[in-house]
Order: structure tokens, then sequence, then C-alpha cells
């Protein structure tokens, strides 16, 4: 099972749908939970895509005046990065 990753700093516009990183990363750690008990591998791509303050990282989207959540190529060599080194 793969994490879903953050939206990039929208300000408040982003904040104000139910596809927000708060949502985002409860969604997270309920998926993770249902994979330990279910014996289930859990791949948290999103912990390594977080800026400092907790967003996806501006260079990683692809469309941070639309929906701020859309891979750019960086992103996309991070993720594939991290899944080669992150998985069962």
């Amino acid at each position: 099972m793969e994490s879903v990753t953050p939206r990039v700093n929208q300000g408040s516009k982003a904040d104000n749908v139910k596809l927000n990183n708060k949502n985002i990363t409860r969604y997270n750690e309920l998926l993770a939970k249902i994979c330990v008990e279910e014996d289930w591998y859990f791949v948290n791509v999103a912990e390594t895509m977080f800026d400092s303050s907790g967003y996806l990282k501006r260079a990683y989207c692809s469309d941070p005046n639309g929906m701020g959540m859309h891979f750019a190529p960086a992103g996309c060599k991070v993720w594939v990065d991290y899944l080669y080194t992150h998985t069962a």
C-alpha cells in the first residue's frame, strides 16, 4: 500500500477543501494502521515529499496554481527513487 502525497502550499485555498494536508496525513495514518493489522507492506512515499512547513515541495509540483498535488519531473524522480529503496 502506498501513501497519499501532500499538496503544495496554496494558502487558505488548499486548507478549505476536504483534500488538504491535514486530512491526507490522517488518511495515511489510517492506511498504515490497516497495513499493520493485515500484515501488508506500507510505503510511505509522502515522508520524502514534505517541505519544512509540511507541504509538498514546490519544486516537486507541476500544478501549484491548480490542484497543487501533481508531480513535476523532479517530484517523479524522488518518488521513483524512494520506491526503489523502500519496497519489500
